[in-house]
């Protein structure tokens, strides 16, 4: 017999992390009430949006029980787009009432929502 034939096949699997099924995330996504953001920035200003949005918008929010699904930006058209989605039981309106209205979005400063010349926010419902 020959040594080589005596051996086991050599097998080679990689682990990886289990995503949640196909079900669990439809589920998550559907208990979520998500809007779809776009604002034009002043032009030149982007940059400085950014900044602002990351550092005081964006942890106000988590603060407040959103959570930022994705953010893009079109440099080229001073655009950005982000979808932002809530899951609380009073609902979307009455949780970005709050968050307008508390003290800490009150008093940004900076508020980045000085540098939006249009903005439109749209409801959206999940399809796929």
């Amino acid at each position: 017999m020959d040594s080589s034939a005596a051996k086991a096949p050599f097998i080679s699997c990689t682990l990886t992390k289990r995503s949640p099924t196909p079900a669990r995330s439809r589920w998550i996504l559907n208990s979520v009430e998500i809007e779809v953001r776009d604002y034009r920035i002043r032009h030149g200003h982007m940059d400085d949006w950014i900044a602002g949005w990351l550092a005081g918008v964006v942890p106000l929010r988590e603060a407040a029980g959103f959570r930022i699904l994705g953010a893009w930006v079109d440099r080229e058209h001073d655009r950005f787009f982000w979808v932002i989605g809530y899951s609380g039981a009073d609902g979307f309106a009455a949780a970005n009432d709050r968050y307008y209205a508390s003290q800490e979005r009150v008093s940004l400063t900076p508020d980045p929502a000085e540098l939006i010349e249009d903005a439109a926010a749209t409801a959206v419902e999940r399809v796929l």
